[in-house]
């Protein structure tokens, strides 16, 4: 098969083709068990080309075995590392928050210049003080909030927080939206506005 997907005579775009070949990959191992299938998974984390790479190492981290989602880390770290485009810094930052939340990489503020404002989230542990910061475009934030269900907010805030992100910029350089410390966890949400 992947002879196939490499051919230059497909009549569907390679992209559509690897996508199916990793989620069939992940469902065969996971189904079976067996340690080939899981073999050509860790294939594509070395895939020549970065969009099979990077597209195996974000659907890795959602896989139930946290032992296996670690294999992503070193294709996030180099996605963080060498990409510059904001959404795929946000998708990497966020696929490594699912794999190690402890340990996401900081990502220089220099690679959101170009967008007109992004949401910084820090997060500390409030026990050992480790300390999480996330810098993501709106869209991904929004994303964010809606879909990860460790957060210490309740339904209420979590909407307040979302309509805000949507809203106009109203401040010349960053507002807090919410700043909120549990037993466990101290969250600060805020929008920036880059200066030029």
């Amino acid at each position: 098969m992947k002879d196939w997907l490499e051919r230059q005579d497909r009549s569907e775009p390679a992209e559509d083709l690897w996508v199916r070949y990793i989620h069939l990959t992940a469902r065969l191992y996971q189904t079976t068990g067996q340690g080939r299938y899981w073999e050509v998974y860790q294939s594509f984390l070395r895939a020549p080309d970065r969009f099979v790479r990077y597209y195996a190492a974000f659907q890795l981290s959602y896989w139930p075995d946290p032992a296996r989602r670690r294999f992503a880390l070193p294709v996030l770290q180099e996605i963080l590392t060498r990409e510059a485009d904001p959404n795929l810094l946000a998708r990497a930052q966020l696929a490594w928050l699912r794999v190690a939340p402890r340990s996401v990489p900081e990502v220089r503020p220099e690679k959101f210049q170009n967008l007109q404002r992004y949401v910084l989230i820090q997060m500390r542990d409030v026990e050992d003080g480790a300390m999480v910061r996330l810098r993501l475009p709106l869209q991904w934030a929004v994303w964010w909030l809606q879909n990860d269900p460790s957060l210490p907010i309740d339904a209420e805030t979590r909407n307040r927080l979302i309509q805000s992100l949507g809203g106009p910029a109203s401040a010349p350089d960053s507002q807090v939206l919410l700043e909120v410390r549990d037993s466990k966890k101290w969250l600060s949400i805020e929008i920036v506005t880059p200066r030029p």
